[in-house]
């Protein structure tokens, strides 16, 4: 297919940007379906016709086109973030900074005394650790081994505000690490039950050889995949260049964490159980490819809270203008919030100032970051999750533009950006490793290119990279070229899906009939505005809808 740029005669205008022009490539008929209302008993509308397959799709307990994104957030979008300010249940401990030491507005650093009321609420079962309003130095030298840890469930930060007047945390040195780590004492970890048939991608079970080692309620990761599985996962762009070592060498890999709901045998008298998730699968299991998939234990923290603090670095006094990879220093010498396998949790209204790293998550499961603020001098991340399922980042900005924006890779699958504000030309980061079933929903760009991590590591992202409403951003004109395999391109995408992309210069997609899934509504606004939210209220609304069995058994 030859590419040609084509300027529609119509103009846009939606918040906060003056009216523009946009330009694309022509859309193939099959990548352009046309606009259909579901007509949802839920009252759940729109014209788009990927939504309207997914309302019939889960109508019927078949598989649809697009992920069932609205598993994202704490406990899985299943209850609002808590009132830690009602005083209420666990709420009601109050460990106060001050009654262990802590000098607000001096020059003494408060690490030992915050991590003495950490203590001790841990000690308790759980609590509220609050911070006075004031500003608390942390971090007096830059061994990287020293930092406030919170490692037991059920403990939440509380500030009195992340404005001027409030709570301020300083990381008074540089570490070349997080100096706030959440992450709870290590465990080992073991396979529990193997995986036996297949189970459908957006499907609740897998049949398993053995249950005898899991349990309702018990936090499990399906894990598998290697080089056997390339070819069933990646289907027809299957073989990848050799340059794309990685997966040549390991294949893909997964590890989806997720609850069991409930075990019971299988329907078919073969032995062996049937195990039921909390939330959908975002891939397939296909049997008959030599690829073994397991369940495996997880040790995990929940109930963790952050909120109302104002997270102070001091990257902004380095005298130099930040340099990607330049050094140790420019990446990561002031490093905030780190979680390592934690789930249910949140951290909400904060802000992160002068950070390299500001805010990241790996191996976690169900958390919401929620009304957050990134400023200061420009630095490396802003938000990173990683080897995680149903991660939310909602309503949040990033003022300070740095090199990587929300940003997810490693296999994450159920990531969510809803309503994140970028600053022009700043790039999403999907930083390679095959994460796959992302949503940005809603998301002020910024643009789609620029994405992170090594080339052996290619690609970028895998299938199911979903932008619904996307404000593209950029100073000039933008060619994107999805799959590239004779050169490097920074935004190497498994046949992404575009809904209402809208964009203040010209944008092209390049070769669209064979590198994008579907592209409906371009320069307009898709509806549902909000996929995220549009199928929670599905969700909602027919928690009794049928769901999609396990895949039958070759034999």
């Amino acid at each position: 297919m030859t590419n040609r740029t084509l300027v529609p005669a119509f103009l846009l205008c939606f918040p906060c940007l003056a009216c523009v022009t946009t330009a694309r490539a022509p859309v193939p008929e099959a990548n352009a379906p046309a606009k259909q209302a579901p007509g949802d008993p839920c009252g759940v509308t729109g014209d788009s016709a990927l939504f309207a397959d997914f309302v019939a799709a889960r109508r019927a307990g078949r598989e649809p086109r697009l992920p069932d994104f609205s598993y994202a957030g704490y406990h899985l979008a299943d209850a609002p973030l808590p009132d830690v300010a009602s005083r209420q249940g666990p709420f009601a401990r109050r460990f106060v900074v001050t009654a262990y030491g802590a000098v607000p507005n001096d020059d003494g650093h408060d690490d030992l005394a915050v991590q003495a009321a950490i203590a001790a609420a841990e000690a308790a079962g759980g609590g509220v650790v609050f911070f006075p309003a004031g500003r608390y130095l942390l971090s007096p030298n830059e061994d990287p081994k020293q930092g406030l840890r919170i490692s037991h469930s059920g403990v939440v930060l509380k500030g009195a505000g992340a404005g001027d007047g409030g709570t301020e945390l300083v990381m008074d040195k540089m570490k070349r690490g997080f100096f706030i780590r959440v992450e709870p004492r290590r465990g080992k970890a073991e396979t529990l039950a193997t995986v036996v048939g297949g189970a459908a991608r957006e499907g609740f079970t897998v049949d398993v050889a053995d249950a005898v080692k899991l349990s309702v309620g018990q936090w499990i990761v399906v894990s598998g995949g290697g080089a056997a599985y390339n070819e069933a996962h990646w289907e027809e762009i299957w073989p990848f260049p050799e340059t794309w070592s990685r997966m040549h060498k390991a294949g893909n890999q997964f590890g989806e964490i997720h609850q069991i709901r409930a075990i019971e045998p299988r329907p078919d008298d073969t032995g062996g159980a049937r195990v039921h998730f909390t939330a959908p699968l975002h891939f397939a299991i296909k049997p008959g490819t030599g690829a073994t998939f397991t369940l495996r234990s997880l040790e995990l923290i929940e109930e963790i809270g952050i909120e109302d603090i104002r997270f102070t670095g001091k990257w902004s006094s380095y005298p130099e203008t930040f340099v990607h990879h330049k050094d140790a220093i420019h990446d990561t010498a002031w490093s905030g919030l780190y979680l390592v396998r934690v789930a249910n949790s949140w951290v909400r209204r904060c802000e992160f100032r002068d950070f390299n790293q500001s805010l990241q998550a790996t191996n976690s499961v169900g958390v919401t970051f929620e009304a957050l603020r990134f400023t200061g001098k420009k630095g490396h991340t802003s938000v990173h999750v990683r080897r995680g399922y149903g991660m939310l980042t909602k309503d949040s900005v990033d003022l300070a533009g740095h090199h990587h924006g929300p940003g997810l890779g490693y296999w994450g699958a159920g990531t969510v950006y809803l309503r994140h504000r970028m600053t022009v030309d700043q790039a999403i980061d999907s930083h390679s490793g095959s994460p796959y079933a992302t949503l940005f929903d809603g998301v002020e760009g910024g643009v789609i290119s620029g994405n992170g991590g090594p080339g052996a590591n290619l690609p970028h992202h895998g299938h199911h990279l979903v932008f619904w409403n996307f404000v593209h951003r950029a100073s000039g004109k933008k060619s994107y070229d999805f799959w590239s395999t004779d050169k490097r391109v920074n935004n190497t995408f498994a046949r992404p899906t575009f809904a209402g992309f809208r964009a203040t210069t010209p944008v092209v997609f390049a070769d669209e009939s064979t590198k994008v899934a579907a592209n409906e509504a371009f320069g307009a606004t898709a509806q549902p505005g909000s996929l995220f939210e549009a199928q929670l209220a599905l969700r909602r609304c027919r928690e009794q809808a049928p769901r999609i069995a396990a895949a039958p058994r070759r034999h």
